[in-house]
């Protein structure tokens, strides 16, 4: 592997953009079952993310390099879990500081009586 770089949060945007759908294939694409899908819109994921997609010799959008989410769909988890993390220690210290105020207002209070 050549020019190996890590996955920035400014993936998040991008990936955010991208909408997940249900559809059946048209006929002549499918086996005839009709059995509903899961995916995304090629059309629509090549103006978020075009690393994503497959082109025709024309240039049109054929399909989505589904093989091409995990990783990033890794690095937006682990985005997320550096950002509750961050969050969590915040909650943390803001709770302990609310105590403090508490009883500090608790002692002020009970010296007015």
């Amino acid at each position: 592997k050549d020019d190996i770089t890590a996955l920035g949060d400014d993936w998040s945007a991008r990936l955010q953009a991208l909408r997940p759908v249900r559809f059946v294939y048209k006929s002549g694409y499918d086996d005839g079952t009709r059995t509903p899908q899961f995916g995304l819109i090629a059309e629509e994921v090549a103006e978020s993310i075009p690393e994503l997609v497959v082109r025709d010799d024309q240039g049109q959008v054929q399909t989505v390099r589904y093989h091409f989410l995990p990783p990033l769909l890794l690095a937006e988890v682990q985005r997320l879990e550096r950002e509750r993390a961050s969050l969590t220690a915040t909650v943390t210290a803001q709770a302990a500081a609310i105590a403090e105020l508490r009883a500090a207002i608790a002692t002020l209070v009970a010296r007015e009586r």
